[in-house]
């Protein structure tokens, strides 16, 4: 069984407190956003589930970065003391990464994904537009969705 990765959109001083409260972070975000019936669980705006796709297109995503600074690489979230630890981009990053993944198409990330995948029908247009697609266009949403709020992104493993 892997592992699936959800964007939240939250507000910067939540984010700041988690910052100081690490303890209380994962049981919030768990329990408000990641389980069924959580208070943001079913909110479009507020929870961006990526299933386990991530594991696939956000490395597409940071290859196809055309940011100065390869700032697309943020996305990843990866907590540096554990795994499951939230990761934290609060608003102006947010914003930066949100523009970034603008510039990204699909005809580029259809060139980057593996060509000899796509031709063996292992990636079919099915899959791409179904699935991968669909995914990318979420992450993107997330980001847009800060950005216009002004919030900040959390990352959460589930």
């Amino acid at each position: 069984m892997g592992i699936v990765k959800e964007y939240y959109r939250v507000e910067d001083k939540m984010i700041d407190y988690f910052i100081q409260n690490p303890e209380e972070a994962s049981d919030y975000f768990d329990n408000n956003y990641c389980f069924m019936g959580g208070k943001y669980h079913d909110n479009p705006e507020r929870h961006f589930y990526l299933d386990k796709s991530w594991d696939e297109i956000i490395p597409l995503l940071i290859k196809c970065d055309k940011s100065e600074n390869n700032i697309v690489k943020e996305i990843n979230g990866i907590s540096f003391r554990y795994f499951d630890d939230p990761f934290y981009i609060k608003s102006e990053l947010a914003a930066e990464i949100c523009d970034a993944l603008q510039l990204i198409v699909e005809e580029e990330l259809r060139e980057a994904y593996n060509i000899s995948k796509m031709k063996s029908n292992e990636l079919n247009d099915d899959l791409w537009k179904n699935y991968f697609l669909l995914y990318i266009n979420k992450l993107k949403a997330a980001f847009q969705t800060a950005k216009r709020f002004k919030d900040g992104i959390v990352i959460n493993a589930c």
